[in-house]
């Protein structure tokens, strides 16, 4: 049973932000500054208040002296899952701004290629990372 919520609480971590993308994606993909600030500011923000409750115990379940397990799902699939929206929002503001750095067709392809290069840097070394933990762990 408790891998079954597991799953249900990882589904839904990583299904919320692009519900998030598709509801508010067209609305703040223009090239206006102060939307494109205005993303920024509120993906910045959602990510710090976000990144500070995923590692804390269930302060829910503390302010509300309650040990319920549905409580401590929702405070576990919350916090991610804004961490997500925040997070998506600062890309969606960094991808946007592209365009107004260059002029030149290939230089923002190239801004581009390096942006996706060091994701899939950062993104394999976060994994392998992993890896190495749990191999050490086990």
């Amino acid at each position: 049973m408790e891998l079954q919520l597991l799953w249900l609480v990882i589904y839904l971590i990583r299904r919320i932000p692009g519900l998030e993308r598709e509801c508010l994606g067209n609305f703040f993909w223009v090239d206006k500054k102060y939307l494109i600030f205005f993303r920024y500011i509120f993906g910045l923000v959602l990510v710090c208040v976000c990144y500070i409750f995923i590692f804390q115990s269930c302060l829910f379940c503390d302010w509300f002296h309650c040990d319920a397990q549905g409580l401590k799902m929702f405070y576990y699939i919350l916090f991610p899952s804004l961490f997500n929206v925040g997070w998506a929002s600062l890309q969606i503001a960094h991808m946007s701004l592209v365009p107004s750095l260059s002029s030149s067709r290939l230089r923002r392809d190239r801004l581009n290629g390096l942006r996706n290069t060091f994701t899939y840097g950062a993104n394999f070394t976060v994994l392998l990372m992993a890896l190495i933990l749990f191999i050490v762990i086990e």
